[in-house]
């Protein structure tokens, strides 16, 4: 089985500014072995979407700046839905906007909100959790799969 992926932004901003939609100086950039799960949107395996927490103007913002815009199909900012994470409304939206299932998507997740709504969704869920606010235990028993790392999300383990 094959899943369309679900991703969420990396924090952003070292000094933990919010985003005024002016400029992203500041931002400390995505790296590199962030960069094996946004392959060629030609050859991907996955169509790719984000849903996010973020606004509309970061999402454009970060993925433009990181030349990523191309690398997803959709992008949904929980601005965009009736009720933002944990209610599963973002993830339903984004799986919506790539006509599937839910339930044939995974969702990679680092937060305790993000979890839990891609869980509520019927979502496979992915947990990388961000060490800066780690999600708390019940959290991380929803996953489906908790990774330490980018490095560890490979095919199989997005699969099953």
């Amino acid at each position: 089985m094959t899943f369309p992926v679900s991703i969420v932004e990396p924090g952003l901003f070292e000094d933990g500014r919010m985003f005024d939609g002016s400029s992203i100086s500041g931002w400390r950039g995505i790296n590199e072995s962030d960069m094996v799960l946004l392959p060629d949107p030609e050859t991907a395996r996955y169509p790719l979407a984000l849903a996010s927490s973020s606004n509309r103007p970061l999402i454009e913002a970060v993925l433009e700046r990181a030349g990523l815009a191309a690398c997803f199909k959709v992008t949904v900012s929980s601005e965009e839905v009736a009720r933002g994470k944990p209610a599963p409304d973002v993830y339903l939206e984004a799986a919506r906007r790539l006509d599937v299932d839910p339930a044939s998507c995974a969702a990679v997740e680092d937060s305790h909100g993000g979890i839990r709504s891609a869980k509520a969704a019927g979502m496979r869920v992915l947990a990388i959790p961000n060490p800066s606010y780690p999600p708390d235990e019940a959290s991380l028993a929803q996953a489906d799969v908790v990774l330490r790392s980018l490095a560890e999300l490979t095919p199989g383990v997005v699969s099953g």
